[in-house]
């Protein structure tokens, strides 16, 4: 969207600046930076009032006083704040017209919701069926691989084969 501010150029010279893609990629990043950094303690109280904390992936595996247990209170679910951190600051930046922008938009929010759902099962069933995470992370990983491949044939699909 601020792309479109170097139509405004011959209003206020330093607006031509928009039109070059390694002053919006910087900027974007920064954008995305700064995203993560405001939001990020809000998120991260959310989260801890949500109780999305991480189940400990080491249970059974290490002995227990290997284990630490304060890491059992980190909140999971991070990587939504990151990644929409970058999407927001993609939408600002980026120009929009063209089928490249979107397909990153959509496919990194495709990737983002299985993260989302992926962890969200585990933090939910690891609480109600606290031995078998194991197992249901062995079952999940066969919807996560099949909606991977999907979404990556379709970018690549359109990308390559113009579809």
């Amino acid at each position: 969207m601020l792309y479109f501010l170097a139509e405004l150029r011959h209003i206020w010279g330093p607006f031509r600046l928009f039109e070059y893609i390694t002053f919006r990629a910087g900027a974007a990043a920064f954008t995305a930076f700064l995203i993560v950094v405001l939001l990020g303690p809000w998120t991260a109280r959310k989260l801890r009032a949500m109780r999305a904390q991480a189940a400990s992936r080491y249970e059974g595996i290490l002995p227990p006083e290997m284990i630490d247990r304060e890491k059992e209170k980190t909140p999971c679910m991070g990587g939504l704040l990151l990644i929409g951190g970058v999407i927001v600051s993609a939408l600002l930046w980026m120009n929009l017209s063209g089928m490249l922008s979107w397909l990153f938009i959509i496919s990194t929010f495709e990737f983002m919701l299985v993260g989302f759902y992926d962890d969200y099962k585990k933090v939910l069933y690891y609480k109600a069926i606290s031995n078998s995470y194991v197992k249901f992370n062995e079952i999940d990983k066969k919807y996560k691989e099949d909606n991977e491949i999907e979404t990556t044939a379709i970018i690549f699909n359109k990308i390559f084969m113009k579809g």
